[in-house]
């Protein structure tokens, strides 16, 4: 289970500011989006995801090979698996 941190916006840099947008508008936010929007390489893109994930703000859903990441849900919070 992810560890919950009490992080601020102040924590957080434009690019993980930006994911946590689109995924609170409901967009599937993938790892080349991230790339395309800001022209960083993919490790970049990969460890902005990571650091939110590591800090329960965000989780990743995989489909088949691929995935996406949404926002860490209750019953994931409450049970530790995805919904």
């Amino acid at each position: 289970m992810p560890k919950l941190h009490s992080d601020t916006s102040a924590d957080l840099n434009d690019r993980q500011l930006w994911i946590l947008a689109e995924i609170g508008r409901g967009v599937h936010v993938r790892r080349p989006m991230v790339e395309k929007r800001f022209g960083v390489v993919a490790k970049s893109a990969q460890r902005d995801l990571t650091q939110l994930a590591s800090r329960g703000r965000i989780e990743y859903v995989r489909i088949g090979r691929s995935g996406y990441y949404r926002t860490v849900t209750n019953r994931t919070l409450l049970h530790g698996v995805s919904t």
